[in-house]
């Protein structure tokens, strides 16, 4: 608009010197020099538009991508939890006690599998077991007692090689019952191989849950036998429900088909489906990116998905996650990016997404520097045409409302101006927040996935200290070299210890699964033998192994006889790389660092493994800040960096379920240019 109103002032101007004798050619001057400013300001103007269309897509590009990464986050935690259960399974296949019951009752049919009641009239009656009726109570003590450990099941059931229930954690009611019809059952078995069901309602259960079974086998390596878990479906929710995303946003994990199996609320699982969204449509195709379309309500909303990569040897369920959010647009405007597992990187990342929005806003910027030397080139013609028109006396007269009309051009550009600069500070400070509050974010959701997978390991100190064979052979004090045996097929499932031991009541080192040298080496002077001969359950912190050469933490837990009293102790050695595996799974660009950090401010993790127990973020005041939020970020200069402004996001373990955490933190770096 200001450029048309100098189009048609340079234009009455040209006619205002031609009309005027002696002042023609001043005049004609001056029209001449608003009529080029006018072709300048329509030159910048042309760009500007292409830049704030340009500013427009990327502005949305920015919001969509920062959801793509949170999609990425939950999936990524869903994977790493189901990974676990996925272990779980395959190593309670080969639980003595298991074995065992499922040997017994080889071959059996359903009618011939006594039923609990009957089973405790006996007891009751002090009659003696038969081999049928302990074998089930040995099996189910030890499914109980793992229940209880790892307080994520609803049940686990062990059936033999016929599809009938021989042993069950919790609903002993079942015992008896033929599942032989039953899909994962006939999987199993005909293959020899996991099986992994869908999430579904299990009328058994009236819960939703997901079965994990494996195959259980006999020394010559028959299936005799199948072992299935039910995973309480309520934990993933939680994860949900606890995913750090404002409240008018929403989160949803789909199956292969976009049948809905969680989101915020819980509601309507597997009843809805997002297979109408462009969004749910991709995520299916075992894509990840974003969109911007219409949702459900006709608000126009920024999606974004991730399908998931699984984890480790667990492949996943071609699950994926999509995270969403209303945004204000003036008008629908679609979008649409998708990219297939091969082909994602980290382009996908809100940090590059928002980097090149700052490119654009700096651009903008810089076209609106050059308006402004336009306007005072204005202005300076005013005053000008101004000066011209007072010499002109009468003849000027005209000439003299020109040049004002021109000075107020120039005081409306300068304003547009102004506005411009408003709004593009608004914008750069709108998406350095944005950086910034994902740093908080991606921290947050980092020692949440650490606190989880910390958890894992205390459950698994503790089931591996009650197991019997365990047990009776610590009792014996002989036979040790057999514990090695059970220790080293423990470790060959999870593969997340350097080493899995057992010391005496000395302290002696009497069993491990790797490390067979250090037999006999006693750790008597550990704390953590000590606190746990004492009763204590134990995780110590972070630190450097001689024996092991290199960084662990300890997971120790008693081992107790019949009557309770303690005669070793369990323990493990946590091969920390999966920690820090999860560190470097952290979406954030590039240039952002990403630290583990003690309950002291001793770094324990950083991106290139240098520093560990010996650098110090004590004295940030982001340390300072730990105890105050769950999550955050602020700015702050680090002298012991030369002085460099960083933007620190940070989150403090809150630890997970029966493990309350080290006090440990996760701190993500970024240095402002």
């Amino acid at each position: 608009e200001i450029i048309e109103s100098t189009n048609f002032i340079a234009l009455n101007a040209s006619i205002e010197a031609a009309r005027t004798q002696n002042q023609s050619e001043n005049f004609s001057l001056v029209a001449d020099q608003v009529k080029r400013q006018a072709e300048k300001m329509q030159e910048l103007a042309e760009n500007m538009g292409e830049e704030v269309s340009a500013l427009q897509t990327l502005a949305l590009h920015a919001i969509s991508v920062n959801y793509t990464d949170m999609a990425n986050d939950i999936i990524d935690k869903i994977d790493r939890n189901l990974f676990e259960r996925n272990c779980d399974m395959q190593a309670w296949a080969g639980f003595e006690e298991n074995v065992h019951c499922a040997k017994v009752f080889y071959d059996y049919a359903a009618t011939k599998v006594m039923h609990m009641d009957r089973i405790r009239q006996g007891l009751s009656a002090n009659e003696k077991p038969d081999e049928f009726s302990e074998a089930i109570l040995h099996s189910i003590g030890r499914l109980s007692n793992l229940t209880d450990i790892y307080n994520v099941y609803f049940d686990v059931l062990l059936l033999n090689n016929k599809g009938v229930v021989i042993s069950v954690a919790r609903r002993e009611e079942l015992i008896g019952s033929d599942l032989s019809h039953e899909e994962y059952f006939q999987y199993v078995v005909e293959n020899d191989d996991i099986h992994v069901s869908d999430c579904h309602y299990d009328r058994m259960l009236k819960e939703i849950t997901v079965n994990y079974s494996a195959p259980v086998h006999n020394e010559q390596g028959q299936v005799i036998g199948v072992i299935s878990t039910r995973f309480n479906w309520h934990y993933v929710l939680e994860m949900i429900e606890k995913f750090p995303i404002s409240e008018t946003g929403e989160v949803y994990i789909i199956q292969s088909d976009g049948t809905v199996i969680g989101n915020k609320e819980g509601k309507l699982l597997l009843r809805d489906n997002l297979h109408w969204l462009r969004a749910c449509q991709n995520a299916t195709q075992k894509k990840s990116g974003y969109s911007v379309e219409c949702a459900r309500n006709g608000e126009t909303s920024a999606f974004g998905f991730c399908h998931t990569f699984g984890y480790n040897a667990y492949a996943g369920k071609e699950w994926s996650a999509i995270v969403m959010n209303s945004i204000e647009l003036k008008e629908n405007k679609f979008l649409l990016e998708a990219v297939t597992r091969e082909t994602e990187g980290k382009k996908q990342s809100a940090a590059l997404a928002n980097e090149k929005l700052e490119s654009v806003s700096s651009t903008i910027q810089s076209q609106v520097r050059s308006i402004n030397t336009i306007n005072n080139e204005t202005n300076m013609l005013a005053v000008n045409a101004a000066i011209q028109a007072g010499v002109a006396g009468a003849e000027g007269e005209a000439f003299s409302v020109i040049a004002s009309e021109i000075g107020q051009l120039a005081r409306q550009s300068e304003k547009f101006v102004n506005n411009i600069n408003g709004l593009t500070s608004s914008l750069s400070a709108s998406v350095h927040s944005t950086v910034y509050d994902r740093l908080g974010v991606a921290a947050f959701d980092t020692i949440d996935k650490i606190d989880r997978n910390l958890y894992e390991r205390y459950c698994d100190v503790q089931a591996y200290a009650s197991f019997d064979k365990i047990r009776s052979m610590s009792e014996e004090g002989s036979s040790f070299k057999d514990i090695s045996v059970l220790l080293k097929k423990l470790h060959e499932i999870y593969e997340v210890y350097h080493d899995i031991m057992i010391t005496d009541m000395d302290g002696n080192i009497v069993a491990a699964a790797v490390h067979r040298e250090l037999l006999g080496q006693n750790q008597a002077d550990r704390s953590w033998f000590r606190d746990c001969s004492s009763g204590n359950i134990v995780v110590t912190d972070l630190y450097y192994s001689k024996s092991i050469n290199d960084y662990t933490v300890t997971f120790a837990a008693p081992i107790r006889d019949s009557d309770g009293a303690i005669i070793g102790v369990m323990n493990t050695r946590f091969n920390c790389e999966f920690v820090y595996d999860i560190m470097k799974s952290t979406i954030v660009s590039s240039e952002n660092m990403v630290y583990l950090i003690n309950s002291k401010g001793v770094v324990i993790g950083s991106p290139d493994g240098d520093g560990i127990l010996e650098e110090s973020f004590a004295h940030l005041k982001a340390f300072r800040q730990l105890n105050k939020k769950s999550y955050g970020y602020v700015i702050e200069e680090d002298e012991k960096d030369r002085g460099q402004q960083s933007a620190i996001g940070f989150s403090k373990t809150q630890g997970y379920l029966t493990y309350k955490g080290k006090g440990w933190s996760v701190m993500i770096k970024r240095a402002i240019v």
